[in-house]
């Protein structure tokens, strides 16, 4: 079998890249899935739509460079619009609720982080996540003027009735744009239309897991099971990539031992129905730490999601 483009992987990253690539292209696409479309994290998570990296933008900065942290991020926003066209353009059901979600912070060297990335990005032209921070934690904090231009200072209260907590560890928030969705219910709502719109240049192979990645100068062959795929150009849109091999047969040796930096952590999920429903909102809870990058391995955090929901 034969296809211009194979992507590996049928979650929210790669059905969407399908359906640019079928949009913008008349290129024909071949999705390989090892178990069932959206069945990964994509079918996995509380459908929480947030637009940030998990590490400090400062630190982004130092290792890639500023420009590079920068236009990283500018696509990292972009894609509030990119899901937009995708609703409109295909006419979907599926619900997508954009709003202002919070992040509570409880600890000054987080407080101090996000204080530092605010004034990076403000000074780098991106338009930044509105900090506020109790009046009273204020007094003591002797901040620094270079930082009045990031925040605004309310009453604690104020912080408390935002984050919906009695917890008064938290003394300061960031609000921003956030949404809830059902990604997996968008993901096979997308895919399903596609199959309809492209019969001719879209296919999905579901249960068909990749062992095996060799690269030539002019094609790639992607081998599942006793089956081979050739294509012109491979996407990899999945998190079990390190399940399979990867030869470069045109080059070097490709490093796919990068996943290991890839640390899993337990998380737990509980669900409930409320009536009548309160206003969506996103609210996330950020633990005791100076950085997102590796706080979670140390110590719990949580986040609420409130959505619609239909039931019978």
């Amino acid at each position: 079998m034969s296809a211009d483009v194979v992507i590996v992987g049928a979650g929210i990253a790669g059905i969407s890249t399908a359906y640019f690539t079928l949009r913008d292209t008349q290129k024909r696409i071949v999705v390989l899935e090892a178990t069932r479309v959206a069945h990964g994290a994509t079918g996995h998570n509380a459908g929480q739509l947030v637009s940030y990296f998990e590490r400090p933008f400062h630190e982004l900065v130092e290792e890639f460079g500023l420009d590079t942290a920068v236009q990283g991020q500018h696509d990292v926003y972009s894609a509030w619009e990119l899901l937009a066209e995708i609703q409109k353009e295909l006419k979907l059901k599926t619900p997508c609720l954009t709003f202002t979600g919070h992040a509570g912070i409880a600890d000054v060297n987080t407080l101090m982080s996000h204080l530092h990335d605010a004034l990076l990005k403000q000074k780098s032209g991106i338009v930044t996540e509105q900090m506020y921070i109790s009046e009273a934690a204020l007094k003591g904090l002797k901040l620094s003027r270079k930082y009045s231009s990031v925040f605004l200072s309310v009453p604690h209260q104020d912080i408390l009735d935002r984050l919906e907590t009695k917890d008064k560890k938290y003394f300061a928030l960031l609000a921003g744009r956030k949404g809830c969705m059902n990604s997996a219910a968008f993901t096979d709502e997308v895919a399903r239309t596609l199959l309809t719109k492209y019969p001719s240049r879209f296919t999905i192979f579901e249960d068909s897991p990749v062992s095996r990645v060799e690269l030539s100068r002019h094609h790639a062959d992607i081998y599942v099971d006793e089956h081979v795929v050739r294509a012109k150009r491979v996407v990899l849109c999945t998190n079990g990539f390190e399940n399979f091999s990867i030869v470069n047969r045109a080059g070097g040796d490709i490093d796919t031992k990068f996943h290991h930096l890839v640390r899993g952590s337990v998380g737990y999920m509980a669900a409930f129905v409320e009536e009548p429903l309160e206003y969506p909102t996103a609210i996330s809870y950020l633990p005791k730490t100076g950085s997102r990058a590796g706080a979670y391995d140390t110590e719990p955090y949580f986040y609420i999601t409130r959505r619609p929901y239909a039931h019978t």
